[in-house]
């Protein structure tokens, strides 16, 4: 017989891929596993409740479950307290723990709880087993892993053994601790449920406090809109618990929710408990300048040098601490290493400290300028690694803030060199010039004068009984620096302040300088051509030398004249020397009933001198036709003064004269104003700057001339000279040009002529 060996190969081909490709998959399925977990809802003692797994076999080889872990096992968590709790737990494999599953198939695993009677075994509570399936090859050894498996679950069982018909999953709960005023509520729902096939309804709930509650309390428990429906234990209601402390220690509460059951009242409860927890370290003890709690006060320390402090600090908390990382920052924005602060020795970091107990730490402190400085010693805590709710982010470090001052005095000068210039010096008053000395401490400490140097003839003198010793933080005090000039003729020294400052600040140097001369001689004069008309006023200027006036503050003198003839009738100061003197600083009288006028000028306070102005002074005089033609007007002894000597200049002195013109022989007739030809208004303003006006009115076409005279007689500008129609005209004056003083403008007409006054200043 003669095989065909092409049927074989295809028979050997098509039987061998049943074996190659057998498949191994399944399914283990239960619905109501939610992240892990299997709810049973709760169960009354001698009730029952159960769970049914559907066990899937998708492959084409028979699967199997059990017999022994990690295949099946119904087991303990581990949990304290809960360490018997599978014992009540049954399953439907029976004996030989084992159950197949063949190809295209499915079964039931069925896990039952039994509530058992209260023991000190079984006690009423929440119930938690580990539950682990594994699907594997039922030709095969037993998995050791559940990887090995073709399907698995690993889960936690959990049914709550109750007493009442409403109950809650657990009658107690215990926050534990939680960090005083925490980021956000703390929460856990309380779950109950109806443990009876029955229609029931919570109709009450209440809550009793088994501590002091604060206003508001520390626990929120929420309010249900009563009353609630409980349908069946497949369906438990929660209730919303927080906690929230804000202070330390325990609080406690107790939640009871009331329902009706064969017309009977009943009561299911929740006791909460939580214990608010806070660390806190303080000072207790040091050798700071001040140390209210959790701020070190190292105080003040001069520039340059360092102080190290000694802290003795207390755990004022209900909580251990323990110290980890340690450093200092400063106290500006952002967080950067203190150059100031160092630590010296660190809390330390191997123990924890108990409430109560505490410890010592040092800080030094470097003052490296003159301010005040901040920074914040940092311990970081290891709470973090404890069970502890509700951390905010303020406890993860304890902090003690530092501060400290650098001081250091600090003398400050305004000027580096003091220039008395030019001292006049008279055989008959040798004189001397003080110069005040502002002194300045612009430190924030008392700065000590500790000594001062100088060479004659420069001396220091004091404004009080006693000498500038110590001058306070951020206050001037003055000196007074005296030249004396002696055979010398320039003067060139320093005068130096020894300080309690900082080198190179504890020695500040001002250099002296003065120069001494003879008393110049100035020109004193009054005009002696001046003619007036009797019945007007005349204005006499004393006029000086205004390059030298300036070096004197005082002028005495009497002056002579014919009093027939002159009357003082006033001074006038604007646009003189005199002009920054007040009135009370002027004094000028008629001595021996006329005839003879007193006057004595001085400048308004020490260190001002007379302005630059070629007139000293003014007077007004009334004009009359006396017993002669003409008045010499003569100083006696005029002396000008610096306030120490009276000779600082020697007056080269010219008299003055006035002459009346006679009745007879005017060539001006002087008019009341407004008479004949023309009316004149006022001069404005009056006094003028830059500029002025007058309204004058002709009466007919006439021939006028206008001119603008000094106070001495002397034309300035001839204004107007031209034949104007009758009418009315305003005249502009630009007065800019012309120094401060006093002026006349004269309006003539052929001989009618009248003077209006014109002051100008600047």
């Amino acid at each position: 017989m003669k095989l065909d060996f092409r049927l074989i190969a295809i028979i050997i081909f098509i039987g061998l891929p049943i074996k190659m490709f057998s498949q191994l998959s399944g399914e283990i399925i239960n619905t109501e596993i939610y992240r892990d977990t299997l709810d049973f809802g709760i169960c009354m003692v001698g009730d029952n409740v159960q769970k049914t797994f559907t066990i899937k076999n998708t492959g084409n080889k028979t699967l199997k479950i059990g017999p022994i872990k990690p295949s099946f096992a119904l087991e303990t968590t581990g949990l304290p307290g809960h360490l018997n709790d599978h014992e009540e737990f049954s399953d439907n494999i029976g004996i030989s723990r084992e159950l197949f599953i063949v190809s295209g198939d499915s079964a039931s695993l069925i896990i039952r709880y039994k509530a058992e009677n209260d023991t000190n075994t079984w006690t009423f509570n929440q119930k938690f087993v580990r539950l682990t399936i594994g699907l594997y090859d039922f030709e095969l050894a037993p998995p050791t892993n559940l990887n090995d498996c073709i399907a698995s679950i690993n889960i936690i069982l959990t049914v709550a053994k109750v007493r009442k018909h409403i109950d809650g999953y657990q009658n107690s709960y215990n926050f534990d601790s939680v960090y005083v005023n925490p980021p956000s509520l703390i929460n856990f729902r309380w779950k109950i449920a109806n443990a009876t096939s029955n229609y029931l309804q919570i109709d009450s709930q209440r809550v009793a406090w088994r501590t002091v509650p604060l206003s508001p309390p520390e626990f929120e428990i929420e309010t249900k809109s009563l009353p609630v429906p409980m349908l069946s234990r497949d369906k438990p209601l929660e209730w919303n618990v927080g906690y929230s402390p804000r202070n330390r220690g325990e609080d406690k509460a107790t939640l009871f929710v009331g329902y009706q059951f064969n017309n009977n009242l009943n009561f299911t409860y929740l006791d909460v408990n939580g214990f608010g927890v806070e660390q806190d370290l303080i000072a207790l003890n040091s050798n700071a300048s001040g140390y209210p709690r959790d701020t070190i006060d190292v105080g003040r320390v001069w520039v340059g040098q360092s102080k190290e402090v000694w802290v003795q600090f207390g755990n004022n908390g209900n909580l251990n601490f323990g110290a980890g990382k340690q450093y200092i920052y400063d106290g500006n924005e952002g967080d950067f290493p203190s150059e100031y602060f160092s630590i010296t020795q660190p809390i330390l970091n191997n123990r924890h400290y108990f409430p109560t107990q505490g410890d010592t730490f040092r800080i030094n402190f470097t003052a490296k300028e003159k301010r005040k400085f901040v920074a914040r010693y940092i311990i970081e805590s290891d709470i973090s690694s404890r069970k502890i709710r509700g951390l905010p982010g303020s406890a993860f470090t304890e902090i003690f803030y530092l501060k400290g001052e650098g001081i250091e005095p600090q003398l400050i000068i305004e000027q580096d060199t003091i220039d008395f210039g030019n001292v006049v010096w008279h055989p008959e008053c040798p004189t001397s010039r003080t110069f005040t000395l502002k002194l300045t401490n612009n430190g924030n400490t008392d700065l000590q004068l500790i000594e001062i140097l100088n060479n004659l003839p420069f001396t220091i003198g004091y404004f009080g009984s006693e000498p500038v010793e110590f001058i306070p933080a951020r206050s001037t005090d003055s000196i007074k620096v005296v030249f004396t000039p002696n055979i010398q003729e320039t003067y060139l020294s320093d005068l130096i302040f020894i300080t309690n400052g900082n080198p190179p600040q504890d020695s500040i140097k001002i250099i002296l300088r003065a120069t001494k001369s003879e008393p110049d001689k100035v020109r004193l004069s009054i005009p002696n051509q001046l003619r007036v008309k009797p019945g007007n006023i005349v204005s006499l200027p004393v006029m000086v030398n205004r390059e030298l006036i300036q070096k004197a503050r005082t002028f005495k003198t009497e002056l002579t004249y014919n009093k027939t003839i002159l009357k003082y009738l006033s001074y006038e100061k604007i646009g003189t020397a005199t002009e920054n003197s007040d009135d009370n600083d002027v004094s000028i009288r008629e001595l021996n009933g006329g005839g003879k006028l007193g006057i004595y000028l001085e400048t308004p306070t020490n260190g001002s001198f007379f302005l630059p102005r070629e007139t000293l002074l003014r007077l007004n005089f009334q004009t009359y036709i006396g017993d002669d033609i003409s008045t010499p007007i003569a100083f006696i002894e005029p002396l000008f003064g610096d306030g120490f000597c009276d000779k600082v200049l020697l007056p080269l002195d010219t008299n003055g004269l006035v002459t009346i013109d006679s009745v007879c022989g005017l060539t001006e007739l002087l008019l009341p104003q407004g008479y004949g030809s023309f009316l004149i208004g006022e001069v404005l303003p009056n006094p003028a700057f830059e500029s002025a006006s007058v309204k004058y009115e002709l009466k007919y076409e006439i021939p006028i001339q206008i001119t603008l005279f000094n106070e001495i007689g002397i034309p300035m500008k001839n204004l107007i000279n031209d034949t104007q129609k009758s009418g009315i005209y305003d005249l502009n004056i630009d007065t800019g040009n012309y120094p401060a003083g006093i002026y006349y403008l004269q309006f003539k007409s052929g001989i009618f002529s009248t003077y209006k006054r014109l002051v100008i200043i600047r």
